[in-house]
């Protein structure tokens, strides 16, 4: 495990943030934001690549 460190100011917010999303607590808020951000942004899911062929067909090329 490692550990950083951050601001008071920050934490609060995030203390507050993960509170109001749910989250057990600010450790657990922070890895699933971070984990957000290291994902693969390319990945599209199927609803999204749903609407795109959706719109691609509106406008006739599919």
């Amino acid at each position: 495990m490692v550990k950083i460190e951050i601001s008071d100011k920050l934490y609060k917010a995030l203390e507050k943030n993960a509170k109001e999303s749910g989250f057990k607590n600010v450790n657990e808020y922070l890895e699933f934001i971070l984990k957000e951000l290291v994902t693969d942004e390319e990945e599209i899911s199927q609803e999204d690549e749903e609407k795109m062929k959706e719109r691609l067909k509106q406008l006739g090329y599919l």
